[in-house]
């Protein structure tokens, strides 16, 4: 079987794969593709978020790097390799990548949550609080993040729980 589809049809039927829930065929039909091709920059991306939704951090770290060799722009997978960071409780290796995506977009929602979740863990709830307002004067109230930074500072007048509580989502599925 492994010689009947080429890159781009196992590509293909690997998103069909996510799509359908099926995460151990998409990761099936991915790893050759992975492994045969260090310069196809799509699979790395769906790789790294594959591994990702399995909880394979250090992988999807690796992935998530090798594409964003050619794609250092792409604000979502910076921030997804941020997340991935955040996940394995490197946070401050997070919150550097964060900080660089809001330097040039200082109003991006999921880094500034996240960047709130990393400087209220380190007791720093001035700068989480700052960053949740603004997330509050900056989008729209239906946005999800919107409701997210909410709820945090609600949560903060009660700091015991504020820290575990932590309102992540499926962060590896869709674009930010």
């Amino acid at each position: 079987m492994e010689t009947l589809f080429d890159h781009d049809e196992r590509i293909a039927l690997t998103k069909w794969h996510i799509q359908e829930k099926q995460l151990d065929k998409a990761l099936a039909q991915i790893k050759p593709v992975l492994t045969e091709a260090d310069d196809h920059d799509e699979a790395a991306l769906i790789g790294a978020r594959l591994y990702a939704q399995l909880q394979l951090f250090a992988r999807a770290e690796a992935l998530f790097k090798r594409y964003l060799k050619n794609h250092q722009y792409d604000i979502n997978t910076q921030f997804q390799l941020g997340m991935c960071y955040f996940d394995q409780a490197e946070n401050e290796q997070a919150l550097l990548i964060w900080e660089k995506i809001l330097q040039t977009n200082p109003l991006h929602p999921p880094a500034l949550f996240y960047s709130a979740m990393v400087q209220l863990k380190n007791n720093k709830t001035g700068e989480a609080t700052s960053a949740l307002k603004k997330i509050m004067d900056s989008v729209p109230m239906d946005n999800l993040y919107y409701n997210k930074a909410k709820e945090l500072l609600v949560q903060m007048d009660n700091p015991a729980s504020a820290a575990n509580n932590i309102p992540v989502g499926d962060i590896y599925k869709t674009e930010h």
